[in-house]
């Protein structure tokens, strides 16, 4: 059996490797191979994609994906609160 540490370590590194999303910030918890996935995205397709690639990881056996979409406030919002 493969120890949590390692699947969670595993799924980081997938998920750091992965261009697609690979620049976010995504906390791993892994408890008998059951993974939690946490953390703001840029997009829904990113959501997806690290959920996939979860999954991908040998020893995972299901994937909590409480991953969000980050609402990032535009330029102009920024300016016309200044």
């Amino acid at each position: 059996m493969i120890s949590d540490a390692t699947i969670a370590n595993a799924v980081k590194t997938a998920l750091a490797t992965d261009p697609r999303v690979g620049s976010m910030d995504i906390t791993v918890y892994s408890h008998r191979g059951r993974v939690q996935l946490q953390g703001d995205v840029s997009s829904p397709s990113q959501i997806r994609a690290a959920e996939e690639i979860a999954r991908s990881v040998p020893g995972v056996v299901g994937v909590h994906n409480g991953l969000r979409v980050a609402h990032v406030a535009s330029s102009a919002g920024a300016v016309e609160a200044a």
